[in-house]
């Protein structure tokens, strides 16, 4: 981490608390697991910052107006906003995800959706969606495997966390009308990656990688939306191609499975016979 990304943020944590937490931190933005809450301690925020409650926590005062959030909401809060949780007999299990995102990689994004000056978030507390939790745990798993050897794939992650942060938290008519990804967009997506490298030995994971969305998500809304497995669509496109090169005779079976993008002529030949009823060889000479 370099010096200036998060320090000052973190250094009002006492140390056996932060010492306890998960971290994770880019020279964009940092995610925390906290296993407890900073009890009367008011910590003014300075850049943007996003708490996710997995558990009901005690009242929070948000620039001095308290606030009782309930699990499954989460809070946002704009740079320069005191925040002080209050004090509680008792609490049960912690469970929460905090969010800090530097407010001139926030402002850069969010100005292409919205018009900055009039970002300005009610602090009541909203439902988040799925999808930023997908992000995150897909910007985590980035993190922790190919750390920051990659800057581009994991700063587009951070682009999506950020639209998917504004869309969940502002009103609507503030960010309809300007950059909007929606499933289609992340389908039509895959769509053209499989059209393009089916014929390379790619996979799914490798897919949402490149789409920036993660595996669960994806696999989800495909589904949802096409009727059927994005394995199975890909096994499609890879079969009517196999169904062009069969035309021509001189081309090996065996060479048109390697061609296509099946591992072998006899995983050619079982997908091939279970989607068209014959095998290739017999569908070359029915044609």
């Amino acid at each position: 981490m370099t010096k200036d990304s998060f320090d000052k943020f973190i250094e009002e944590i006492p140390r056996n608390i932060h010492c306890n937490t998960k971290s994770y931190l880019s020279s964009n933005m940092a995610i925390f697991f906290p296993e407890e809450f900073l009890i009367e301690m008011k910590i003014k925020t300075i850049d943007y910052h996003f708490v996710i409650f997995h558990t009901t926590p005690p009242t929070i005062k948000v620039g001095g107006i308290p606030v009782q959030f309930k699990k499954g909401s989460f809070v946002s809060i704009e740079p320069g906003v005191y925040v002080e949780v209050c004090p509680i007999d008792s609490i049960g299990k912690v469970k929460f995800t905090s969010i800090s995102i530097k407010k001139e990689f926030f402002n850069k994004i969010a100005s292409e959706i919205v018009d900055v000056d009039k970002i300005k978030f009610d602090n009541k507390g909203k439902a988040y969606s799925h999808q930023i939790l997908d992000l995150i745990n897909l910007w985590i798993n980035e993190i922790s495997v190919f750390g920051k050897t990659c800057p581009l794939m994991l700063e587009s992650i951070e682009v999506s966390i950020v639209i998917q942060l504004l869309r969940d938290a502002l009103p609507k008519k503030l960010t309809n009308g300007r950059i909007k990804l929606t499933d289609n967009d992340y389908i039509g997506k895959s769509i053209e990656y499989m059209n393009e490298y089916y014929n390379s030995n790619i996979s799914i994971d490798e897919i949402c990688k490149n789409i920036y969305i993660s595996s669960c998500h994806f696999q989800r809304i495909f589904k949802k939306h096409m009727n059927q497995t994005p394995y199975n669509y890909l096994m499609e496109i890879r079969v009517n191609r196999a169904k062009e090169k069969l035309l021509e005779e001189k081309i090996p079976i065996e060479e048109i499975a390697r061609l296509c993008g099946f591992v072998s002529a006899t995983h050619f030949s079982a997908v091939f016979k279970r989607m068209e009823g014959i095998s290739p060889s017999a569908f070359r000479k029915l044609i």
